[in-house]
């Protein structure tokens, strides 16, 4: 569901009641099975198709960030930079080299 949804607003309230579970035995149960949280997991979904769409495409960064999700530059800009260790513009130029 995570990963065809990424783009959308995920709250986990919403993520218990489709589940039907409370969301503090999802958030325990997501971090034991897969390592990491629910946010980083969201977060890593969006950052792979961001580096799909700089190497494949001349979208804008800005529209990028949107299409994941991320409605603020600068906030999609340091989860790139956190994530990947350079910037979303740093990291298209790599591939365009």
């Amino acid at each position: 569901y995570l990963e065809e949804h990424f783009a959308e607003k995920i709250t986990l309230e919403n993520l218990g009641k489709r589940f039907s579970v409370s969301k503090y035995y999802m958030l325990r149960g997501f971090k034991r099975r897969y390592g990491v949280t629910i946010v980083q997991f969201i977060n890593q979904c969006r950052m792979n198709y961001a580096k799909n769409e700089l190497r494949f495409t001349d979208k804008q960064i800005d529209t990028i960030a949107e299409e994941c999700g991320i409605h603020d530059s600068s906030y999609f800009n340091r989860i790139f930079r956190t994530t990947e260790g350079i910037s979303a513009g740093a990291y298209r130029r790599q591939w365009r080299n």
